[in-house]
């Protein structure tokens, strides 16, 4: 399996943290991104915000933008980093057992069917959140191959946002199980 790490030394934190959420201001906009680990981890977790206007966050938001383009989902991890060897030697530690899984969260199947269906339902980012959190939740829960829950909403061609939110609903209320979600009924 193939990860990309980006430690960033941050002399202001107390521990290392993992950046779960990175806004890049750009040409006025803001780019956000959610550099997601699906994995047990032994850090805090926070947001950063870069600018393209200094040196240190242009060569960040460029690795950044590169990455979330050509790796496919839960494969970035970014650290905010400090100077303290107790967090280095438990860094060292995770990334080795880390690395040493075998296989992934999701398999290689649920992971294109998760894709397709975004791309069906044209998810918000937030719906993408959503749904990815519903799809971890219903795996952690049965232990079982999302592929059946998930295969009927791979073909859906939708064409307006009611659709589209019906949709999304009807999924999320098998992923999650009606008893778990009942404002969705």
């Amino acid at each position: 399996m193939k990860y990309f790490y980006l430690l960033i030394n941050d002399q202001n934190i107390k521990n290392w943290t993992l950046v779960n959420q990175v806004s890049i201001i750009k040409n006025g906009e803001t780019h956000c991104y959610f550099p997601d680990i699906l994995y047990r981890h032994p850090f805090d977790e926070g947001s950063l915000c870069l600018t393209a206007g200094d040196s240190l966050s242009a060569a960040v938001s460029s690795a950044l933008e590169t990455a979330f383009k050509k790796l496919p989902p839960h494969h970035i991890i970014l650290l905010r980093i400090n100077d303290n060897p107790e967090w280095r030697k438990i860094f060292s530690y995770w990334k080795d057992a880390f690395e040493k899984e075998e296989a992934p969260f999701f398999t290689q199947e649920e992971s294109l069917l998760m894709e397709k269906i975004k791309a069906a339902l044209r998810l918000t980012q937030s719906q993408k959140i959503t749904f990815t959190k519903a799809c971890v939740s219903k795996k952690l829960r049965e232990s079982t191959c999302l592929s059946n829950a998930l295969l009927p909403y791979t073909e859906l061609k939708i064409t307006i946002k009611k659709e589209r939110s019906d949709a999304f609903n009807a999924l999320l209320k098998t992923l999650w199980g009606q008893t778990l979600f009942p404002h969705l009924h």
